[in-house]
């Protein structure tokens, strides 16, 4: 009887260590493909995109056509890495840029828009 109710003890724990881990799992899926509303490419930033709360990101991008805006918020999709620096300094001729380290490759979607328009 003992042993039955052991067996029943692991048969139950195995099932809640499994159902833990896949849900982990799955949480950590759908934040990697998460989207943000300001993440979306239609050829043009949009108003929509620009009227977004304060907020500072640098992300992977899903864009192979680069879009940029430069105001009093910054946002640009699927751009290279040397653009987001560009962008950060406010300058766009890369030989102003002297890097002690070697720029990450491939696209990126970035956002900096902070109360008051401040950079």
């Amino acid at each position: 009887m003992a042993w039955t109710k052991a067996k029943t003890v692991i048969v139950a724990s195995v099932a809640v260590l499994l159902a833990a881990g896949t849900t982990t799992m799955t949480v950590k899926e759908i934040q990697e493909h998460r989207t943000y509303p300001w993440q979306v490419h239609e050829g043009n930033i949009t108003e929509d995109q620009l009227n977004q709360p304060p907020q500072i990101r640098i992300l992977p991008s899903k864009f192979h056509i680069p879009d940029a805006y430069s105001g009093d918020k910054l946002l640009g999709t699927g751009v290279q890495a040397q653009d987001v620096v560009a962008a950060a300094y406010n300058f766009f001729t890369p030989a102003r840029a002297v890097l002690s380290a070697k720029l990450p490759t491939g696209r990126f979607d970035y956002i900096a828009c902070l109360l008051g328009g401040g950079m």
